[in-house]
């Protein structure tokens, strides 16, 4: 797709899915960077979900054919009302807004290109500036770009900022995936899970997304809860994403402080040639647990290194792997 390409009716239609619950402070400014998208082939799909403030009166001083508006007469909370807008949502790809945040101008057309661009990608995020007392920084928070780095990060926390991703539409409808309720204040990182199983993933390295700080939000209200949540999904995923290998030995991969002894050692170099996942960052921290067994333990010595090395056969590493992987443990 040509770069300059001026997109038109005929492109695909995007759902952009923007739930609110008194949302009066912000609002106004989130739907007006939606309506001024370069992007012009969308439906704004607001789910009021039981506000008792000036959300309605303002959403509804907007005068575009463009909006569906709905409201709830009681509040549902917000993942039954995200699983209402994946419902409600008829476009080819679904992107996300909260009535707190603002979208860059071009965002829905770069996503829109590159999903159009790359078939086997179901889910793609942005860079995003922080917005603080009601003005855009030059603070970015930045995450990996690249699928198999996205992969191996979601073992640890999650790598997409909501509000900045956009979907594949058809790939959740086949799948009939939700937003599960068991993982409230944490469901969008267990979605990405279960969403990543069904093609690849990205973040676009630009600022397409400026996200509001501010006490209220519900990282802030309920750390220790999502906290808990993300720790079970980080289980489930990790034993999904390495299916070759048993839980306890994902333990040891995994803990941030393990028996430096030469079992574990034996257990971490078996993750080096995984078939599972290829990745910079993977790659990076097996080697630094490798490290530690060797350097910052009494038990693991340079001859018990060497005795291992020797089953590169079984291990499926060349004989020029096994040097370059001594110089990078040594080195």
């Amino acid at each position: 797709m040509d770069k300059n390409l001026i997109f038109h009716e005929t492109m695909p239609l995007v759902s952009v899915l923007l739930p609110v619950f008194n949302g009066e402070e912000y609002i106004e400014q989130t739907i007006r960077s939606i309506l001024n998208q370069s992007y012009s082939n969308f439906e704004l799909i607001i789910i009021n979900d039981c506000s008792i403030d000036q959300t309605e009166n303002i959403v509804q001083s907007f005068d575009d054919d463009r909006i569906r508006y709905y409201k709830h007469a009681e509040n549902l909370r917000l993942i039954a009302t995200l699983n209402e807008g994946l419902e409600l949502s008829r476009g080819k790809y679904i992107a996300r807004i909260d009535a707190d945040d603002i979208a860059h101008c071009e965002r829905l057309k770069k996503q829109v290109e590159f999903l159009e661009q790359n078939q086997e990608y179901v889910l793609v995020g942005t860079n995003v500036g922080l917005i603080k007392h009601n003005l855009i920084t030059d603070e970015v928070i930045k995450y990996y770009a690249e699928n198999n780095d996205l992969r191996f990060a979601m073992c640890f926390y999650c790598p997409f900022i909501h509000p900045s991703i956009m979907m594949r539409n058809s790939v959740i409808q086949s799948n009939n995936l939700k937003f599960n309720k068991e993982f409230l204040h944490a469901e969008d990182y267990d979605f990405w899970t279960r969403l990543s199983k069904y093609g690849m993933i990205a973040n676009l390295d630009c600022v397409l997304t400026y996200y509001r700080i501010h006490e209220n939000q519900i990282s802030a209200r309920f750390k220790n809860h999502q906290l808990e949540m993300m720790k079970k999904i980080q289980e489930n995923y990790r034993l999904t994403l390495f299916k070759n290998h048993t839980s306890s030995a994902l333990k040891v991969l995994f803990q941030e402080s393990f028996k430096c002894d030469v079992a574990n050692f034996k257990i971490l170099f078996l993750f080096l040639p995984s078939s599972e996942i290829k990745s910079s960052f993977y790659y990076r921290y097996v080697l630094k647990k490798l490290r530690e067994c060797i350097f910052e333990s009494n038990k693991i010595y340079v001859s018990d290194f060497f005795k291992i090395i020797n089953k590169r056969k079984e291990l499926q590493l060349s004989g020029v792997q096994i040097i370059k992987l001594i110089v990078k443990l040594v080195v």
